[in-house]
This record gives structure tokens, C-alpha cells and sequence, in this order.
């Protein structure tokens, strides 16, 4: 037995080291990366009611058919596009348009009509006060697709009829897709459904490049365990197009000011293709993404080909062969792209781009730090809990908070060139308590925050110039209680006997643990059969079947008498 305990914390001890130092390593870029995707065509079988020629936008039913081929599962998704609408809706408004509230005509149009005499009506005068309502539903028409952007979405699921689901389950099931799926859908426009799930990736290798490290290391790195090999993925491939299906791969990269290095938001990026000069043509796909308050963009391609990337216009930055970058900017970024750069995107390998863009006047400034939704976690490792995840502003500082008093928890920390952060805290010092992390921006040029073994910094360490919109976000955290006893109560405080106790991960409600308190409400769970990930106690009573779901936090404050006692 004690062998056994020698080991466990041996390996407890160096998986806590592991992570620590994990979080003073140099970035890995591919963190960032959009894993590529496969879209299998989903069929769909239009059934248009008489209503469908009336108005411009009508909400359907729609049955799709196809096959979801992972063994996961996929994701249904619905994209559109108007590389022909506003075409189509001219062409059918019969060459109309007005000027000056009067409708003219094309002087094709205008053959047209003196040749058969005006359509019966004998004069120009007559026909056009007869055409004036069609003409203007197409003028309508046409200013009402313009407002129309591509897109894509998931589809919106009403009946999913596949033995291994159920009701309006959003996940399609391995093999036949039979489902029912809602859409408000436009005339003129073009509808493609897919069946979406993650592609196999063999590798990407990004080049060593410039340094782009805390430490002055450069670095490779793949992007996942080889899945499948060159021959087996080719013939994978090669089989998916005769089944209607395409590959995507993704250009991914951030965005960000060249003098203050902070991250740009919401700024378009396009991709082109070379060989036509016109933004990359899609069919399940939309070809641009809108930077998130991380800077970060990923396209996906379905095509290998030479492309460039275009960047939306802007009062105040400058896309440029040569701005005037400050000196720490490899060590957040690298891969710099330029205007006019040309790269291949091959199927099995995604593209890093991080773009540089010149200030007109002051530097950027509006960058926020805010936590990544669904990248948060938090570990029981026995002696220390560790808290992870990633934030949008680069080499944020995060600390560790108590949420009613707002005392810090022991250390903070400073996240690495891409927000990744780790913080991990002894057990001991953390209280059964609702807990919060707090981030804070830093100035991005100031040289103490990449030295060896930093303290902590701050924005207002060696700013040079003035910082506006500055967010300081927070994310809860329950404890991560190694031993739960206590009472179970209602809702109206009482206690109740025999209750059904259940533990449930946070993350996905996931089943862990089941027990059941004695005639007093009583009930004890070791830590054995805890998990080590953050989760929630679910009671239910058994007289009334009542459902009752308590964090650890508000179990803890329930119990505080008893606790004490």
C-alpha cells in the first residue's frame, strides 16, 4: 500500500510540474488553429406550397437525407450565398429600373417591346402603367437580397428521426440522416446542407520563422497525433468526392497593431484566389471571418490553391508592405503576412498568418481581456488545484479570487503570447468557496514582462501611452471539494430522508457517482469516489420526484452549521 501511495504521488508531483512549466513555455500557435472540417451534402426535399411564389422570404420544412460519416457523430449546417441572387432576381424584373420615379427600360428591352407592340397594349405609355407593380417587386427584390451577407449556420432541428436520437436532437448519429430542419429561406438564393464532423489531421508545420518565444527558443510543432498516413487520407479523400462531400482546411492567424501589439477586433479578412483575383469560391463555407477580441481569424478552404488574403478597409490602420513593428513583436506573434503575399493551401496542412497592421495615429488601444468561453477548467491534483485556460489579451494577468471578499489567492500569474494560462494553487490555501479568476490587460512594450522568472505585471507597468476601454473580466469557479458530508435540503430548508444523491460533472453533465442519505438526510461521499474535475450534487427527493441541483459552493453554505460543529 504504501509503494502504491510512493507512486501516486510521484506522478502527481511531476504532472503538477509539468503543468506549471507549461505555462511559462513559448506559445504554441496551433492552439489557435480551427481543426478542418468534412461536409458531407445532406439532400434536401423541397416541398413549396402555393405561398412560395408571394413573398420574397418564406419559413419552411425541410426534410434532408443523406450520411453522416463519423463515428462521432456530426453537426448539421446550413450555408447560403449570392453569387447569383441579385443576377437572377434582375433578370426575371424584366430589365426595369427607375429614374427619377419613372421606369425606363434597356434598349434590348425596348426592341423587344415595339416588336410585339408593346405586348397588345399598343403603347409604351399603357404597357409600363400595367408593369408597374411586377417592375417594382424586382427592384424590391433586388435591394432586399443586397442586404443579404453569405453565411453559414447550424441547422435548426425539429424532428431528427434516427433510432439512436431523440426529439429535436442536434447531433446527427453515425450513418443515414433522416431529419426535419426549419428555414425562413430567400427566393433567388442557394440553400446547402451539410453534415459536419472533424477531418483527420496528419500534421502542420509551421517553420521555425523568427523567434517567436519568451524564452529565445524557436519551435515546430505538430498539430495532432497522426491519424491516418499520405495514402490512406488521399484514398479517404478521393472516396468523400464521389459521395458529394468536400474537405476544409483552414489560413488561421491574428490580427493585431504593429506599434502597441495589442489584438484587433472585428476586422474582415477575405481570402483570394489567386488564380481568379476574386474572393475563393465556397459551397458549404463562407470565404472571410470577422476577427473576435482575440485578433484571431480561421477560414476554412476547400480547395488546395494559391490564395491571398485581403484585409477590410479602415480609418485608422494601415495594411503595409513595411509598418513600423515594435521590438517585442516575435514574442507574440510570428508568420508575419504582408499584402500581396501569395501561399499554397494544401488539404492536409492549415497556414499561419499573423497580420501587422500600421496605426494612422495613436496605437491601438481598445483591446479587452476576456476569458474563453469553454476553454476554462479547473484540476484536483490532491496538493494543489490547478486552474487553466486561455484569454483574448495576450500575457494577461490572471489571479485567483474570493468572490465575497475579493482577496487575491495566493500568486498571480501572467498568461503566455496567446492567453494560455495555468495557475496552480495548494489545496490548503483554497477556501470551500465560490472562487473567481480575474484578468487584467498589460502593456504589451514593456520589456519586464518577458524576462526569465518575471514578477507578475500589470498594464500600468511602463505605459507610454494612454489605455481606453479597459475590461477586466472574471469566470467563477466552484471548489473542488475532496470530501462532501452533510445534510441534504429542499427548497424550503427542510431536510429530506432518503434522498437520491447523484455527482455530475460541470463540463457535460456527466454521470459520476451515485449514493442515497439515511432516514435524517444524512450522507458522507469519500474522495475516492470523487472526480477530479470541477462538479455539482443533483438530490432528488423520493416522495416527490423533485429535482434539486446544489453547486459545491451552495452545499457547503447549506452544511455551514454543521461543518462548523
Amino acid at each position: 500500500m504504501r509503494k502504491f501511495v510512493a507512486i501516486f504521488l510521484f506522478i502527481t508531483f511531476f504532472l503538477f510540474i509539468y503543468l506549471v512549466v507549461e505555462a511559462v513555455e513559448p506559445p504554441d500557435h496551433t492552439k489557435l488553429l480551427k481543426q478542418g472540417e468534412i461536409h458531407s451534402c445532406l439532400i434536401p426535399n423541397w416541398k413549396w406550397n402555393n405561398e412560395r411564389g408571394k413573398d420574397l422570404a418564406l419559413k419552411v420544412d425541410v426534410p434532408l437525407s443523406g450520411d453522416c460519416g463519423s463515428s462521432t457523430g456530426c453537426s448539421c449546417s446550413v450555408c447560403w450565398g449570392l453569387n447569383s441572387a441579385v443576377a437572377e432576381a434582375k433578370k426575371n424584373g424584366i430589365d426595369c429600373e427607375t429614374k427619377g420615379g419613372d421606369i425606363v427600360y434597356s434598349k434590348q428591352k425596348m426592341a423587344k417591346l415595339i416588336k410585339s407592340n408593346f405586348q397588345g397594349y399598343g403603347s409604351l405609355e399603357k404597357f409600363q402603367e400595367r408593369d408597374a407593380a411586377g417592375c417594382k417587386k424586382f427592384l424590391d427584390e433586388v435591394a432586399t437580397l443586397k442586404k443579404i451577407s453569405p453565411d453559414c449556420k447550424p441547422c435548426n432541428i425539429i424532428k431528427n428521426n434516427h433510432p439512436n436520437t431523440t426529439g429535436s436532437d442536434r447531433v446527427l448519429a453515425p450513418g443515414p440522416v433522416d431529419v426535419i430542419v426549419e428555414e425562413t429561406v430567400y427566393k433567388h438564393i442557394n440553400y446547402d446542407f451539410s453534415a459536419v464532423y472533424p477531418a483527420p489531421i496528419i500534421q502542420t508545420d509551421l517553420g521555425k520563422g523568427p523567434d517567436n518565444s519568451i524564452t529565445g527558443e524557436s519551435h515546430s510543432q505538430q498539430l495532432a497525433q497522426v491519424t491516418f498516413n499520405k495514402e490512406d487520407f488521399e484514398n479517404t479523400s478521393k472516396g468523400l468526392e464521389k459521395k458529394c462531400t468536400s474537405i476544409y482546411w483552414d489560413p488561421y492567424g491574428r490580427v493585431f497593431d504593429a506599434v502597441s501589439l495589442e489584438p484587433i477586433s472585428y476586422r474582415e479578412i477575405t481570402i483570394i484566389d489567386e488564380l481568379t483575383g476574386q474572393p475563393a469560391v465556397m459551397t458549404s463555407s463562407i470565404n472571410y471571418d470577422i476577427t473576435g477580441e482575440d485578433g484571431l481569424f480561421n477560414i476554412l478552404v476547400e480547395k488546395e490553391g494559391n490564395y491571398r488574403l485581403k484585409i477590410g478597409e479602415s480609418t485608422v490602420h494601415d495594411f503595409v508592405t513595411s509598418p513600423k513593428l515594435s521590438p517585442y513583436w516575435s514574442k507574440i506573434y510570428s508568420d508575419l503576412y504582408y499584402p500581396g503575399k501569395v501561399f499554397f493551401e494544401k488539404t492536409n496542412v492549415a497556414t499561419h498568418h499573423d497580420i501587422p497592421l500600421q496605426p494612422k495615429g495613436q496605437p491601438y488601444s481598445y483591446a479587452i481581456s476576456q476569458f474563453i468561453f469553454g476553454s476554462m477548467k479547473s484540476q484536483n491534483l490532491k496538493t494543489h488545484i490547478v486552474y487553466s485556460g486561455r484569454n483574448t489579451f495576450p500575457m494577461a494577468k490572471i489571479c485567483l479570487k474570493e468572490e465575497e471578499t475579493g482577496k487575491t489567492i495566493d500568486h498571480c500569474v501572467n498568461a503566455d503570447g496567446i492567453g494560455m494560462f495555468t495557475l496552480a494553487i495548494p489545496i490548503n490555501k483554497i477556501p470551500p468557496k465560490k472562487l473567481i479568476l480575474v484578468s487584467e490587460k498589460v502593456n504589451l512594450n514593456n520589456p519586464a514582462l518577458y524576462q526569465k522568472n518575471n514578477v507578475v505585471q500589470t498594464i500600468k507597468d511602463s505605459s507610454s501611452y494612454s489605455r481606453t476601454n479597459e475590461k477586466n473580466e472574471q469566470y467563477s469557479f466552484e471548489p473542488i471539494l475532496s470530501h462532501v458530508e452533510g445534510y441534504v435540503y429542499g427548497k424550503n430548508n427542510q431536510r429530506i430522508p432518503k434522498a437520491e444523491v447523484l455527482v455530475k460533472l460541470s463540463m457535460n453533465d456527466q454521470f459520476i457517482y451515485q449514493t442515497k442519505a439515511d432516514d435524517s438526510g444524512f450522507f458522507t461521499i469519500y474522495t475516492k469516489d470523487l472526480p477530479y474535475l470541477e462538479y455539482y450534487l443533483e438530490f432528488t427527493d423520493p416522495v416527490t420526484q423533485e429535482k434539486i441541483i446544489k453547486t459545491t459552493s451552495e452545499f457547503v453554505s447549506g452544511n455551514q452549521s454543521y461543518l462548523e460543529s
